[in-house]
């Protein structure tokens, strides 16, 4: 067995405060707990909420996490703008805010609901020509940014004034709740910012399950390990002879894997479970091939059962 303090492999679902950012946070677990660790998806330093951090092998499944839906709840202040379009940028436009209805704004809510096209902030770490928008915007440069489709799953007004309003959100990764929040302005006649965001959700873990990172032993027993981190994904479980050669280099062929109950024709990747220790494998079809074939995309191998990490 493990020793008493050794950190499994995992995900450790973290409450970040505002004022931190999410490297701070990855850092923080990092150092308290002594293990490679990597957030699941950034968080703006002024917004709160759910920061998975992935522990040791469960980092080479941060991009598959972080590209699960997110759940937020923003406050929107309208009658005025700023550059950043939060309340950490510069004011730069003011104007009357129209009597609104509650319905007024659930309608306003339903507009962007569905599939919609987003133009990425300034403010924001999308690359246009090579260079982050943060840094262009920086030096009071701002440039074309082709718009993006995003998904809104869902937005519920949740409370309101006669100056603002706050929605719950559940939306694909990637979108930006600020834009969001200042083009939701403008469909209501005037204009606004997202004056506090909270994240509620993402990969699958919610707030309640949160813990701050200021402790080691708090953070230890709220890890979700690997063995139960992978199983958020669509996964198989293979026997040992059939993973341990795609394991040393064999690639994987799509027709055994479907008689193991694949299907993987809406391109999306699975995940193969032996039975007992032995590697896990993240396959998935491979981008560059010319015609459909898979590959492995990660090797996960957890450390045995029986070897302490120093």
């Amino acid at each position: 067995m493990k020793s008493p303090g050794a950190v499994p492999d995992g995900i450790v679902p973290i409450r970040k405060s505002p004022g931190m950012t999410s490297h701070d946070v990855v850092e923080r677990v990092r150092r308290l707990l002594g293990v490679r660790a990597g957030h699941t998806g950034t968080l703006d330093p002024a917004a709160s909420g759910v920061l998975p951090v992935a522990l040791g092998e469960a980092t080479k499944l941060s991009r598959w996490l972080s590209a699960s839906a997110k759940r937020y709840r923003a406050r929107v202040v309208l009658g005025v703008a700023t550059d950043t379009l939060d309340a950490a940028g510069r004011e730069v436009e003011r104007a009357p805010v129209p009597s609104l209805s509650d319905a007024d704004i659930e309608n306003g809510c339903a507009r962007f609901t569905g599939d919609i096209q987003q133009t990425p902030p300034m403010h924001s770490a999308v690359r246009v020509g090579g260079r982050r928008l943060y840094q262009l915007a920086r030096r009071g440069i701002e440039v074309e940014r082709p718009p993006r489709t995003v998904r809104i799953e869902r937005i519920a007004l949740v409370e309101r004034d006669r100056d603002s309003f706050v929605i719950d959100v559940r939306c694909s990764s990637g979108t930006y709740i600020r834009a969001l929040a200042a083009d939701m302005a403008r469909a209501l006649g005037t204009v606004g910012h997202l004056a506090e965001l909270e994240r509620t959700e993402a990969a699958g873990f919610t707030l309640e399950q949160t813990v701050p990172p200021s402790d080691a032993e708090t953070m230890r027993g709220a890890i979700e390990p690997l063995e139960r981190v992978v199983r958020r994904f669509r996964h198989l479980e293979v026997p040992r002879d059939v993973l341990l050669p795609l394991s040393r280099g064999r690639e994987p062929v799509l027709e055994d894997l479907t008689r193991l109950g694949f299907d993987g024709s809406d391109g999306q990747p699975v995940v193969l479970i032996p039975p007992e220790e032995a590697p896990l494998l993240v396959v998935g079809v491979d981008p560059q091939a010319a015609e459909r074939r898979l590959r492995v995309l990660r090797v996960l191998r957890p450390e045995p059962a029986a070897k302490a990490r120093s």
